[in-house]
């Protein structure tokens, strides 16, 4: 039964071929994204390591409550004052203060941005050997005005030693001059992001920290370990300072960068690499059911000269294995291809991560080698079980068919189970109090088992799918299309199964359509409902803020009524997790945005904020179980305690989510007082293009600020989130072309199956571009029966998930024009998909397909 098994993967090299291909893929995906993401970690963990080599201790400031916890940001700066008594500490040979701040290289007037909205870093320079820079041209600053920038950033923008510059700081442009390059700890790249380097006491001055230092590093006296000097200085700083050895310091900053992007990107795309395998599951059941009905008569025979029901089953199962082993082989040397391509496609859309080289590591293997084969064992498992109850006689039989299985009774139940506790979990998951990795497990889950119930009941939505989508067809091409038509309702079980790998792909597709559509409509909704400013200003970088100085800026501007500044950042609510806190100025926020007030609140609350009261959102309100005239207590990054008093309710999760307190408020939480956003308001009967034109001008000392209108505004919020949705379109291509390779083996193997009837057809007259013709409307039949089906699952999904984040703000919003791409595509990949088998089944040699048996 061995030898019989390997004899039938060698017979049909191309099927088993066609078969592999749906697991290689998803395992090339999931091993991929280890080996991409490990490559990540390994970078940046060698960078920092690299940077703090001659570092033996280095200290900050003490962080109330770590990033992963929510947030944290920027804890804020270190009293100078404590470098000379770090200096002073037995053991200590020197100690250095350095400042760290983000700021931006101006070039003839214009601010370079790095690509990706990666962050442009102003780093004090350091005296060796706290300074493991490697000098590629000129020398680092040594003097006032002085800067050295990375080597990447001088390449990019063709910048020379001796270049007259300009350095963003929070004092408006300031003139410098270009004396070196340099590769920041033998790198050429750190993520996308750009180095200047400064003198010490220029940073001080221009990045508001006279006085202060971001970090100190310190050198130990022979013979004194980091870990003994770490320990004496802790005993002599105080209990806000966070005193770390080099080494400490360098894995902690790997592992937060690192952590930061594979928190998202694996998650992200080992989903994509599930949601591929489980499509492969579909493709290898299908191809094992229709190879099982057509070896009916050998599995009889063998059963006949003496082989057991079990053997049967083993032999089955041993050609899942089989084509199990070798998947999993091919998919983990994939892996490196498909990471080598992941990260040309991170490249393409702006984010150029550092990439240490190639290790594979155990659970890269164990992990998608485990999936692989257990999904195509058990997708293999109900086919087989299927052929040990070919009975002996059925040898003797022509035309035998394989008797129903046991529990085609009681599929339509099981489909409608399915279907309902599918759809239980994800509005389950969505309306729990959960945190946002459950709720997406429970989507998942879910979602999987709605896809089982779906593929299960389509096979009775088969025939009336496939008379509506074929009639047109056969209108087009009558012979043609009423012979394609009458072949997919043949067999419904085969046609829905088919259909239903496609289902998914498609399925995936609509929901990330129509839920990132509906986010976009959410946002820009409420900029439509709330905000009534002519001009929106940002930071040219996402998540980084403007210098103070551009709000009193713009509103001094002549024709503006108003301008001010909003900030935000993430605080700590002492009673449970951390929430965003904004900064708004109480007396000009009414005149550009308009509140939608809850429980009898009013714009009269706002001049009575001071300096611990707060506006709560009503979410927050929820989460945090406040109420008006409530007391909460909020903890700053910097460790600094504040209680508020709650004295109004609104809700705008969108804009606005958190809570509101007065900038003086703000000021004190926050450790970088710049707003995140500026909104200007015109004088009545300025001209809106000169009235813009007007405040860029006035803001060109502050060049990072990007002045737009409200609607460039939207736009440009457009246009990111669709470069989001291009990004998992790319990744769900895969899953599409998964299930396209299930179209083409149900073909192969239906061309195969039909070898006689494509005689005859051929006998009595048909031409080969008519047969040719009649499987390619097969396909796109079948093709569109998965993506009507997908389109439908797809929208219900994302239904059910806006529904549960209604309270959010998201709303339920289709957006038919995609839709009706996503069909039109499907029945394109259809008819590609049926290239292939439309060929071979018109090369049939007419004589010896009507002998064939």
């Amino acid at each position: 039964m061995r030898r019989l098994a390997l004899k039938s993967l060698l017979g049909h090299k191309l099927r088993a071929a066609l078969t592999c291909i749906a697991i290689v893929l998803g395992v090339a995906m999931m091993s991929g994204t280890f080996v991409l993401t490990d490559q990540i970690t390994s970078a940046f963990s060698s960078i920092f390591q690299s940077a703090l080599k001659g570092t033996d201790v280095i200290m900050s400031h003490r962080q109330a409550f770590r990033p992963d916890q929510g947030g944290g940001g920027d804890t804020g700066p270190l009293p100078a004052s404590l470098i000379p008594r770090v200096r002073a500490v037995p053991g200590v040979t020197n100690a250095e203060g350095q400042i760290q701040a983000l700021g931006a290289i101006v070039v003839n007037g214009n601010v370079v941005t790095p690509s990706g909205g990666a962050p442009t870093l102003v780093l004090s320079t350091l005296p060796k050997p706290y300074n493991t820079n490697t000098l590629t041209n000129g020398h680092f600053p040594q003097g006032h005005g002085q800067i050295a920038v990375d080597t990447s950033l001088a390449s990019d923008q063709h910048l020379h030693v001796g270049q007259r510059l300009g350095l963003t700081t929070d004092q408006g442009v300031k003139p410098v001059t270009l004396v070196g390059t340099f590769d920041f700890a033998d790198s050429a790249s750190l993520g996308g992001a750009t180095l200047v380097s400064t003198t010490f006491s220029d940073a001080q001055r221009w990045y508001d920290r006279v006085g202060k230092t971001s970090v100190i590093v310190a050198t130990a006296a022979p013979g004194l370990t980091p870990v003994e000097l770490k320990e004496r200085i802790s005993k002599a700083v105080p209990g806000f300072v966070k005193v770390q050895t080099g080494s400490e310091s360098a894995d902690q900053q790997s592992k937060d960068i690192s952590d930061s992007i594979n928190s998202f990107l694996r998650p992200l795309l080992l989903a994509f690499a599930i949601a591929a395998v489980f499509v492969g599951a579909f493709i290898i059941f299908n191809t094992f059911s229709i190879t099982v009905a057509q070896r009916m008569r050998e599995f009889a025979m063998v059963r006949t000269i003496g082989a057991t029901r079990r053997q049967v089953l083993r032999s089955v199962l041993l050609e899942a294995l089989v084509i199990a082993i070798i998947s999993c082989i091919v998919g983990l040397v994939g892996g490196i291809v498909v990471a080598k391509l992941f990260n040309q496609l991170f490249k393409a859309l702006g984010a150029d991560l550092p990439l240490a080289g190639i290790t594979i590591r155990t659970r890269t293997i164990v992990i998608p080698v485990l999936v692989g084969m257990l999904v195509t064992l058990l997708a293999a498992l109900v086919p087989a079980f299927r052929a040990t109850r070919v009975p002996p006689v059925a040898a003797l039989r022509e035309g035998a068919t394989l008797p129903p299985s046991r529990m085609a009774k009681v599929v339509p139940y099981l489909a409608a189970l399915f279907l309902i506790g599918g759809i239980a979990i994800v509005v389950q998951g969505f309306s729990s109090d959960a945190g946002a990795f459950s709720k997406i497990l429970r989507l998942g889950f879910g979602s999987m088992i709605i896809f089982l119930g779906v593929a299960m009941a389509s096979k009775y939505l088969v025939r009336p799918l496939a008379r509506g989508i074929g009639w047109p067809l056969e209108k087009a091409s009558p012979g043609p299309g009423r012979l394609a038509r009458e072949n997919a309702i043949r067999n419904p079980g085969r046609t829905a199964i088919t259909a239903a790998a496609l289902m998914i792909g498609v399925a995936l597709v609509v929901f990330v359509a129509v839920f990132v559509n509906g986010f976009k409509e959410t946002f820009l909704g409420a900029l439509d409902r709330s905000v009534n400013a002519d001009l929106i200003i940002t930071p040219q970088n996402q998540g980084e803020t403007m210098p103070p100085a551009t709000v009193a800026t713009a509103a001094t501007t002549p024709g503006v009524a108003v301008a001010t500044g909003i900030g935000f950042t993430d605080v700590k609510i002492n009673h449970g997790g951390t929430d965003v806190i904004n900064g708004i100025d109480p007396g000009k926020l009414p005149q550009v945005y308009t509140f939608d007030w809850q429980k009898g609140g009013s714009n009269a609350l706002l001049p009575r904020l001071g300096t611990h009261g707060a506006l709560i959102e009503e979410q927050f309100a929820r989460s945090h179980h406040l109420g008006i005239g409530d007391t909460f207590m909020v903890t700053a990054a910097t460790g600094r305690k504040m209680q508020l008093k709650v004295l109004g309710e609104y809700k705008d999760p969108v804009l606005f989510g958190g809570f509101m307190v007065a900038n003086r408020t703000y000021t004190k939480l926050a450790t970088d007082p710049g707003p995140g956003v500026v909104l200007v308001r015109y004088v009545p009967g300025v001209d809106p293009p000169s009235g813009e034109q007007t405040v860029k001008n006035a803001l060109k000392a502050f060049p990072t600020a990007k002045v737009q209108t409200t609607q460039e505004y939207k736009d440009s919020v457009s246009n990111q989130l669709n470069q989001v949705l291009l990004l998992l379109y790319v990744l769900l291509a895969m899953v599409v072309v998964i299930s396209l390779f299930g179209i083409v083996n149900t073909l192969a193997l239906s061309v195969f199956e039909r070898t006689r009837e494509i005689g005859m057809l051929r006998a009595i007259g048909t031409t080969r571009s008519q047969l040719k013709r009649m499987i390619r409307l097969e396909s796109v039949i079948t093709a569109i029966i998965g993506g009507i089906l997908g389109i439908v699952v797809g929208i219900v999904l994302a239904w059910i998930v806006t529904q549960g984040l209604k309270d959010q703000g998201i709303v339920f919003a289709i957006p038919w024009g995609q839709m009706v791409v996503c069909l039109i595509v499907a029945g394109l990949a259809g008819a590609a998909a049926a290239a292939l088998p439309a060929r071979r089944a018109a090369k049939l040699n007419v004589l010896e397909a009507l002998q064939y048996e």
